[in-house]
């Protein structure tokens, strides 16, 4: 039975507790891996597979975007140490560890808020438009920014992307050597692409066989002398190196021949998008993801593929930006936060400054008033001189004083007159 490879994304929930016995962690976070419920792809994993996963997760790495991140690369961040069943969940709880101290601040910051588990699908089958899940290995599980899973409970979200092979679209398959054509791609010999022809009817089809497609192609486009006509056969393969005369110069088929005539196919098309995206360490030239992000647009166009489909790495460019851009602005917030604190310290400083001179101002002036006063002595007030002598004072110059004479009428006539006119003759003696 063939394997095929699957990722699926969670969330976590960060744990600043750290083990005193265990030196190597930085921290430990927990994380709802998988629940039985029908994820946004249509994908649902049987209990009994999530049950058998619990038992051999332990000790499985963690990585950071499956090893796709440019400074980290496929070295592992951590490890799961507990892994276990319960109330119909696979939950895991890791530790990242001590050399990784800024990751371990993204999930603490919530910068990386979910993982997203990555490993083997062993066995699986279709009913209606869900697929069931009923075998698969868990290998390894990364952090990263997003959660896809409607139905997550708290702390949870799950969601997957299936890498398909030339074998079959969503299909139990059998084992068949690994093709060749996928990774010729990258040897140094010189190629020529994005042949392929745009404008074809797309045919929509959920199984794809790379090996059989092709030799359909080859038959429709071989000429009499048994060479392969390039202008036709590269209208449905990505990739072509030398003349395109042989078989062996053709690479990346996304096509088939249908009633004689050359159609591009989805499933064909989904296929490379998923070799294209890192599957059994495919490194696809950038000239073949261009063309595929063109060809997914059609699929999109099409119905085929969801209106908000992206191609995945594009997915995890956006992704690793959402970091950064988190990052920024806790950065920015931190940034801000330390000037406003600042701005507060210096506030208070100066306040204080100016309190401590008021007060310094303030005292020393007291103190020169202070010393003013000791400086002024008091005025001595003047004793009263003694009187000159034959000059008396106070009731002795009273007692002293004569007595006014009496005027008779014969001494002032005219003055008596007058003093009895006012006052009455009666009023006046002699």
């Amino acid at each position: 039975m063939q394997e095929k490879q699957f990722q699926a994304i969670i969330l976590v929930e960060p744990q600043v507790v750290k083990a005193s016995e265990d030196e190597k962690f930085i921290g430990y976070f927990e994380g709802i891996a998988s629940t039985p419920d029908v994820d946004l792809e249509g994908d649902k994993f049987l209990p009994e597979v999530l049950a058998k996963n619990a038992e051999r997760l332990k000790g499985k790495p963690i990585l950071l975007l499956h090893g796709k991140n440019k400074e980290v690369g496929d070295q592992p961040i951590g490890e799961i140490l507990e892994a276990k069943f319960e109330n119909g969940v696979l939950k895991i709880k890791a530790g990242i560890y001590k050399a990784f101290k800024k990751i371990w601040d993204a999930v603490k910051r919530g910068v990386l808020k979910a993982l997203s588990i990555g490993g083997i699908i062993k066995k699986l089958r279709r009913e209606g438009n869900v697929n069931i899940i009923e075998d698969a290995e868990i290998r390894e599980v990364s952090l990263t920014p997003r959660g896809m899973n409607p139905f997550a409970q708290v702390i949870m979200a799950f969601g997957k992307s299936f890498v398909m092979d030339d074998d079959g679209f969503l299909k139990e398959i059998i084992i068949e050597p690994e093709p060749q054509d996928m990774s010729e791609t990258q040897t140094q010999e010189v190629k020529e692409f994005e042949k392929v022809d745009y404008d074809l009817p797309i045919v929509k089809r959920e199984s794809w066989d790379g090996d059989a497609a092709a030799r359909r192609i080859f038959e429709w486009a071989e000429k009499e002398d048994g060479t392969i006509d390039k202008a036709k056969a590269s209208k449905l393969f990505l990739v072509v190196k030398g003349d395109g005369k042989q078989r062996g110069d053709y690479s990346w088929p996304v096509g088939d021949i249908v009633n004689g005539k050359p159609v591009l196919v989805s499933s064909g098309i989904i296929t490379a998008i998923k070799y294209a995206a890192g599957a059994r360490g495919v490194q696809a030239p950038p000239e073949v993801k261009r063309a595929l992000e063109r060809l997914a647009k059609r699929l999109v166009k099409e119905g085929i593929l969801p209106e908000d489909y992206e191609v995945p790495w594009k997915r995890e460019k956006s992704e690793e930006a959402e970091i950064k851009v988190k990052e920024f602005e806790d950065l920015k917030a931190e940034l801000m936060k330390t000037i406003d604190e600042k701005i507060k310290e210096m506030a208070s400083n100066i306040s204080k400054q100016i309190l401590e001179s008021l007060k310094v101002e303030k005292s020393e002036k007291v103190k020169e008033e202070k010393e003013a006063e000791k400086k002024e002595e008091p005025k001595p007030v003047p004793e009263p001189k003694p009187p000159e002598k034959g000059v008396a004072s106070g009731e002795e110059a009273i007692k002293k004083t004569p007595e006014p004479k009496r005027i008779t009428p014969s001494q002032a006539p005219s003055l008596y007159q007058l003093y009895a006119e006012i006052y009455g003759e009666d009023k006046i003696s002699d």
